[in-house]
């Protein structure tokens, strides 16, 4: 019998925490699972580690290849997949019990193609809170949830990453992730949620995202980060052929948004003259660039990011909002 769901995990350099990973699956309270794990080359014991697993569990599938990346990894592992439905876990995160009970459920009943979690970032060790008897979500259109990957908001219900989430499986029918590059969620995820009709979106978080030194999202800022405008350009090409004038528009605003976000990165990193004449803009536009099109929430982190100093000017702003009213030698006046 073909498994419901199949459980995709590339794995790379990750012997220290693939325990955890795998062991947070098997505790999983929905079973009717298969566990594909692509040991994408990894030098150390990870390929034994899978294998140790895979004895004791006939639901383990392990996949052993040359190193193509998390793509190359991610796209052996679709292919593989016998279940109906897919979902993808980072083998140095961890999930909690009833995660695919749950986004298997509200999939199921709401008749979606995905279903999407919360998520939350750990260190050390994951604490998840007591899940309720009944769980709290919203339905959302596609279209919508691809405009939220363009339109970057504190307030966004979905993510670009493809974890934390429950697909048709038949939805990556025609569609794979791009290899040798990162940000390469960016390239997929929009254009997949643009096709479907309707994404259940669960408040709950149940998905914990490890964050630690060395993973490519952590490195320090490369030429290798505009991998994110390609991204765009493909989300764009798609949109325009399909004639959303909305999300291309929405996309354009985006990608002008990065471009200018990551000048000024390159700035800060000393590899400005490196970039292609593209890819440049002067810092006065980009500022301008960012504050136009994002929330200023968002606006505010990055700004800090690329300079932390913008958060005194930040808060000197807010103050004179607060207290408004100047005597003559500039002194705030009470009221």
């Amino acid at each position: 019998m073909m498994p419901e769901i199949s459980i995709i995990v590339p794995v790379y350099k990750v012997e220290n925490y693939l325990c955890e990973c795998i062991d947070s699956i098997l505790e999983q309270s929905f079973t009717d699972y298969e566990l594909i794990l692509i040991d994408d080359g990894s030098p150390d014991r990870c390929g034994d580690i899978c294998e140790e697993y895979a004895a004791k569990d006939t639901r383990i599938k392990v996949i052993h290849q040359k190193n193509q990346g998390v793509s190359g990894a991610r796209n052996v592992g679709i292919e593989s997949a016998s279940g109906k439905y897919i979902t993808f876990i980072d083998s140095d995160d961890v999930i909690k019990g009833d995660y695919l009970r749950i986004l298997y459920d509200i999939l199921i009943k709401e008749t979606a193609n995905i279903s999407c979690c919360g998520f939350k970032k750990f260190t050390d060790r994951c604490e998840f809170e007591k899940t309720g008897p009944e769980s709290s979500y919203i339905c959302m259109s596609g279209r919508e949830a691809a405009m939220e990957q363009m339109i970057i908001q504190e307030s966004r219900k979905t993510t670009v990453m493809p974890w934390g989430k429950l697909y048709n499986k038949q939805l990556f029918d025609h569609i794979r992730f791009p290899v040798g590059r990162i940000h390469e969620d960016d390239a997929v995820t929009p254009i997949i949620f643009s096709r479907v009709e309707k994404v259940v979106v669960c408040s709950e978080v149940l998905y914990g995202y490890r964050v630690r030194k060395g993973s490519s999202m952590s490195a320090s800022f490369s030429l290798q980060r505009y991998d994110v405008i390609k991204a765009i350009d493909e989300c764009l090409a798609y949109f325009k052929q399909q004639g959303d004038k909305e999300l291309v528009e929405a996309a354009s605003k985006h990608r002008a948004e990065m471009i200018a976000y990551c000048s000024l990165l390159a700035r800060k990193a000393g590899i400005y003259k490196k970039l292609p004449e593209e890819y440049k803009m002067s810092r006065i536009k980009a500022v301008r660039c960012m504050k136009e099109n994002l929330s200023y929430g968002v606006y505010s982190y990055r700004m800090v990011k690329i300079n932390p100093i913008f958060i005194i000017g930040a808060y000197i702003r807010k103050l004179k909002s607060l207290c408004p009213l100047k005597t003559p030698k500039g002194q705030c006046k009470g009221r």
